[in-house]
């Protein structure tokens, strides 16, 4: 797994991605919940907190976890994982077509 967010000095999601160079990214998202006495996340509280591939063309296919949002910035944070996954697909994935995905 990698780093997908990082606030304030500490990693708030991972990612584990197995690309398709050529198609798809697939990925599953985890959410850290709590950190070690040195910063990093805690091996025993990370929860899934998405799944799913975006493929080529942006077309994407998502399954989040059972999903609390506490207040506007559980919303804001959604949005930067999304924001994150669609980054690295388009840095993962040699043929991703931008016009068409952004189309």
């Amino acid at each position: 797994m990698e780093e997908l967010i990082k606030e304030c000095g500490l990693v708030m999601y991972l990612i584990k991605c197995e690309p398709d160079k050529y198609c798809r990214l697939d990925f599953e998202v985890w959410k850290v919940n709590s950190w070690t006495m040195q910063n990093e996340p805690s091996k025993d509280d990370q929860v899934i907190f998405l799944k799913g591939h975006i493929k080529w063309d942006g077309d994407a296919h998502l399954n989040f976890n059972y999903l609390y949002l506490s207040g506007r910035k559980g919303f804001e944070d959604v949005k930067k994982v999304l924001n994150a996954v669609w980054e690295k697909a388009e840095k993962e994935i040699t043929n991703f077509d931008k016009d068409v995905a952004n189309g």
